[in-house]
């Protein structure tokens, strides 16, 4: 991801979007990583 390297990151991680997976790369380079924690949003205890 061009923004990673203009900032020399090797990773961004991010939260507030639900993932059903609670975990997902959203580039092949694995960049970015979504995670979603909150279970009651997936109806799951």
């Amino acid at each position: 991801m061009q923004f990673n390297h203009v900032n020399n990151l090797d990773l961004v991680c991010r939260a507030h979007q639900l993932v059903q997976e609670g975990l997902k790369y959203m580039f092949q380079d694995k960049g970015l990583v979504t995670v979603s924690s909150c279970s009651h949003f997936t109806n799951q205890s």
